[in-house]
Order: structure tokens, then C-alpha cells, then sequence
């Protein structure tokens, strides 16, 4: 019996607790380009445990409002692209950076007479344009993310837009972007009271066990 308390102690000594994450995140709406801002986020409230490491995702989108008008005598086809860049500087000085675009292959015909965006020859889009996630994960020196309140972190984002076309082409952009900063706290959480309880029951019952072998 008293290497079943031995056991059941050291058990519950040498468990480890299960990892957990928190998950907080910081948006910019739709915004013309270019713009300079900040984002905020929550940091980790270390009453929760020991923050192990920091994951932070960046995610960009170009909206693109975009126009052609051939004004040639003659049938064109048309390369309309843009891009943004959306750059988001971490605290050790990191950057992460996502490059939404877009990119349409037009083909028109001999100028029609009106200069209107419209008909035959002319052409209007709003275009969307989205990048997976950039990420990178930290382990280092955390105490930036740890605390009461918020930090934050700089964020810009700019675009250029580019036609391709043979002939006489008219064309316009009107560019916008929006960003998502995603970050996941990934901390061993504080022992809960009924782990902490049960430890000092089996300690309790293994002292009482050896005094009553004693007697």
C-alpha cells in the first residue's frame, strides 16, 4: 500500500500541465493608400501562467477600384495590376510584410466614340485582392507582451498600380487596404486548486500512512 501513495505523489509531482493559448487580435478597416498607423493588442496577463512564446500573423487586402477607356482606332488588350504592401514592425525591430494584388487581362475594341469608362471600348471593376498570412514566432525576451493594458505595435501600408497595353489606353486606380494583426499566446497555466488540493491529500494520507506503520 505505501508504494501506491508513493506513486500516486510522484504522479502528481511530475505531471506536467496542459500547454494553453489565448488569442487576441487588431484590425484596420478599409483605408485609401497610403496610411501610417498603429495597431493595439491586449498583452498577456501573467496571473493566467508563464507565457512560453509569442505567434503573430499579419494579413493583408487591396481593394482596387479600377478603369479603362481605349481611345485607339484599333482592338486593344489591356494588362490592369496593382499591389500593396502592408508592413508590420515588431518589437525586436522584425518586419513582417504582406503584398496583396490583383491583375486583369482586358481586351477592347477600336475606340467607340465615348470617353465614358463604359461600352465596347471602355471598362469599370472594384477588384479584391488577398494574401495568406506571414508570420513568425518568438521565444526570446517576452517581458514587451507581458502586463496590464495594451501595446502597440507600427503598421503602413502603400500600393502601385501598372497598365500594359499596345495603342492610345486611358486608365485609373483608386487603391485601398485593410490588415489583420492576429496574435496567439501559447503559456503553461497556474496549477488549478483541485490539482493543488488532491497533491496535498495524497501528501497528507502518505504522512498518516508511515506514522501508522510507526505504531
Amino acid at each position: 500500500m505505501r508504494y501506491v501513495f508513493v506513486v500516486f505523489v510522484l504522479a502528481l509531482c511530475q505531471a506536467p500541465l496542459n500547454a494553453d493559448t489565448i488569442h487576441k487580435s487588431a484590425s484596420i478597416p478599409m483605408t485609401p493608400t497610403d496610411w501610417s498607423t498603429s495597431v493595439e493588442i491586449q498583452k498577456f496577463d501573467q496571473t493566467l501562467g508563464s507565457l512560453s512564446s509569442v505567434s503573430i500573423v499579419l494579413s493583408g487586402t487591396l481593394k482596387c477600384e479600377v478603369g479603362a477607356e481605349n481611345r485607339s482606332y484599333s482592338p486593344a488588350t489591356v494588362i490592369l495590376s496593382a499591389s500593396a504592401t502592408v508592413k508590420l514592425e515588431l518589437p525586436d525591430g522584425q518586419i513582417l510584410q504582406s503584398n496583396p494584388g490583383i491583375s486583369e487581362v482586358k481586351s477592347f475594341s477600336a475606340f467607340d466614340g465615348n470617353f465614358d469608362w463604359a461600352g465596347t471600348s471602355g471598362y469599370t471593376n472594384t477588384i479584391y485582392g488577398i494574401t495568406p498570412g506571414t508570420s513568425t514566432n518568438i521565444v526570446g525576451n517576452l517581458s514587451f507582451f507581458i502586463g496590464e493594458g495594451y501595446f502597440q505595435l507600427p503598421i503602413t501600408a502603400s500600393a502601385v498600380s501598372h497598365t500594359t497595353c499596345d495603342g492610345n489606353v486611358a486608365s485609373y486606380y483608386f487603391t485601398s487596404s485593410s490588415a489583420l494583426v492576429s496574435v496567439a499566446y501559447d503559456y503553461t497555466p497556474v496549477p488549478e486548486p483541485a490539482s493543488l488540493t488532491a497533491l496535498i491529500s495524497g501528501i497528507t494520507a502518505l504522512c498518516a500512512f508511515a506514522i501508522r506503520r510507526k505504531h
